[in-house]
């Protein structure tokens, strides 16, 4: 009996002490205890799932199990799961099949878009472009207008000037090329000259007998102190009287001192004209003996020579009068060069 103990553990020697025989079938033991009354010991085998018994005495193995979830259960898998960095990498740029709930923290809804972009850490705007193409949604992006406020129809669309920042401040400082009107002291660009004023839109008139501005003939702000070279072309005319026309230089401002030569017609005979040429050294001063000495005459007056700013706001005008009465008229195309010497 003692050769059967390793082969068949069930058995044991104080169950069965009044055995006469025994016999081995396979893996059966009979043990013989009369002819009548014979007991049949069949061999366990040791091999997963075949194994009977209670799994709550296995404590080991119960607790690994408790710590698991179901494999069907889809729903306790994914709400439960806390997104992680790892996570975010592998589903960005994935398109999920069906539809899954997503809350906050978890991908259980990916059909909640706005949830869904921030529980991956896309903010629209930021690493997101708005599929409409808001200009308003793209202020972390480098566009073409730097803008910040308004929207635009489409990157593809024209962008308002206003939506540009400082276009609309920067062109307004900027004299149109085809009739500039400068302010300040320009220099160097006319053929040398700082400026080029002119008469335009009207003729200018005056029926006084004091010099006054001719419009158009009259610079910004000059620098103080300062010598400046003139040039005056004059288109004139005076009205049916014979009293002739005056004209003259005005320097704003104090301590100012010029030099101006004057050349002019006085009378006409037979489309003939006689020139007058004079000078004057004084500020605001009428260059005599008077120009435009026929009635209803026209012609061209040009003055040249130097004026030194003073003090104060210095500007230069061109000026003109009306001798006893009647009308002294400079035409458009009149024209005022100047350049600091």
């Amino acid at each position: 009996m003692k050769k059967l103990l390793p082969f068949f553990l069930l058995l044991s020697l104080n169950s069965f002490s009044q055995v006469y025989g025994w016999r081995l079938h396979t893996d059966t033991l009979f043990l013989i205890r009369s002819v009548s009354d014979t007991i049949q010991i069949t061999r366990i085998p040791y091999a997963w799932g075949t194994t009977t018994g209670t799994l709550s005495n296995q404590t080991d193995l119960q607790t690994a199990l408790n710590s698991k979830v179901n494999i069907s259960d889809t729903s306790t898998m994914l709400g439960n799961y806390a997104r992680t960095a790892a996570m975010t990498a592998l589903f960005a740029g994935k398109q999920a099949s069906g539809s899954y709930a997503v809350t906050t923290n978890n991908l259980s809804d990916l059909s909640n878009a706005t949830t869904a972009r921030s529980n991956l850490g896309l903010v629209i705007g930021t690493n997101v472009l708005a599929p409409n193409g808001s200009a308003a949604n793209l202020t972390s992006f480098p566009t073409l207008n730097q803008n910040t406020s308004g929207t635009a129809a489409g990157l593809s669309a024209n962008i308002a000037e206003s939506q540009v920042t400082n276009l609309t401040t920067d062109l307004a400082a900027k004299a149109p090329l085809a009739s500039p009107a400068f302010t300040g002291t320009p220099t160097g660009i006319i053929g040398g000259w700082d400026n080029v004023l002119k008469v335009s839109g009207s003729d200018v008139t005056t029926t006084g007998q004091t010099l006054v501005d001719i419009t158009g003939l009259v610079t910004p702000t000059l620098t103080v102190s300062t010598l400046y070279e003139i040039e005056v072309i004059l288109i004139v005319s005076t009205s049916a009287v014979a009293t002739g026309t005056e004209y003259g230089i005005n320097c704003t401002g104090t301590g100012t001192a010029q030099g101006i030569l004057y050349m002019g017609p006085t009378t006409v005979t037979a489309s003939v004209q006689v020139l007058n040429e004079t000078g004057t050294n004084g500020n605001n001063v009428a260059a005599t003996p008077a120009f435009l000495t026929t009635a209803s005459e026209i012609g061209v007056i040009k003055i040249w020579g130097y004026v030194s700013t003073g003090t104060g706001s210095p500007t230069i005008a061109i000026r003109h009068l009306k001798v006893t009465s009647g009308t002294s008229t400079v035409k458009i195309g009149s024209s005022f060069k100047y350049r600091k010497l």
